[in-house]
């Protein structure tokens, strides 16, 4: 066995901590609102250009110099938010592989949802991950009401027969959210010891 790596076997908690700081250190050079509006501006200077040259008109040189500017910007973002998700990959099986020992030794602490077709409501999934886009819209935390409006907004004309059922005066969907975002908490995806009300990021 590796010497450095006793450190870590004898205390595992010492592995999480110094990933979420890598993580943090990482997510720190994302910034999805300026990448979406790069995003954004990149495809209309790209269209641009390609109509004058259509016309055979010639392309303005400092629009050429701001597409070559919005790609390498839109880039760079890019190229981090791959690591992003490659090391959220990475630790689902993982995670997957440690509950997958625990369950085998009868000690797993929690259970998988069995898989089924979401017909009649939204998606866990799709849920999951309306939820971290409102976060991030967010700068990667904020109160339950804020994201349930991002929410509410994003998948407007998307919900789905059941989502709209009221249940005790709140809407299934809306309920859903709430359930999804503990399951996040235990997966690690959200930070479970934000202050009451808030949802938060874990290393972001």
């Amino acid at each position: 066995m590796a010497s450095y790596l006793k450190k870590y076997i004898d205390h595992p908690g010492k592995a999480i901590d110094i990933l979420e700081k890598v993580i943090k250190e990482i997510s720190g050079n994302i910034d999805f609102n300026d990448y979406d509006a790069n995003s954004t501006q990149l495809n209309e200077v790209t269209k641009a250009i390609e109509t004058l040259a259509g016309k055979g008109v010639d392309v303005p040189e400092n629009l050429r110099r701001l597409k070559s500017t919005l790609s390498l910007s839109v880039h760079d973002q890019e190229k981090i938010i791959q690591q992003v998700q490659g090391l959220e990959i990475r630790l689902s099986s993982v995670l997957d592989g440690l509950r997958l020992m625990l369950s085998k030794k009868g000690q797993a602490t929690t259970t998988r949802r069995l898989k089924k077709r979401y017909v009649h409501e939204t998606s866990p999934k799709i849920l999951q991950k309306e939820i971290r886009k409102a976060l991030r819209e967010l700068g990667g935390q904020g109160r339950k009401k804020q994201i349930i409006e991002i929410i509410q907004r994003n998948l407007d004309g998307n919900f789905k027969k059941n989502d709209r059922v009221k249940k005790n005066g709140t809407e299934q969907w809306i309920l859903n959210v709430s359930k999804e975002r503990s399951f996040m908490v235990r997966d690690g995806v959200l930070k479970s010891g934000s202050p009451r009300g808030v949802w938060e990021l874990r290393g972001r």
